[in-house]
């Protein structure tokens, strides 16, 4: 059993298209769908999404985007998807 996490779009008529990756051996296998909302990938404000100058942790935590290398990771992945085996 191999768990893999794609990003898709769900088109008006129901349909979906995924791609898995390329050492995924091909034949039937049982897919598990899971439908949650996507998460934006940039925030509106344009820096991190959490300030540290906000309450009792003003100037005591720096402004990093913790989500910054997981988006890079998704990114490249997704760039790999699209490429043909």
């Amino acid at each position: 059993m191999k768990t893999i996490s794609l990003r898709t779009t769900i088109s008006a008529d129901g349909t979906i298209d995924l791609r898995v990756p390329c050492d995924v051996p091909p034949g039937e296998a049982e897919v598990v769908i899971v439908v949650q909302p996507a998460a934006p990938v940039a925030s509106s404000r344009g820096g991190p999404p959490y300030r540290s100058d906000h309450g009792v942790w003003r100037d005591k935590l720096p402004d990093i985007d913790l989500d910054a290398e997981p988006r890079e990771m998704n990114r490249l992945w997704e760039k790999h998807l699209g490429n043909e085996c």
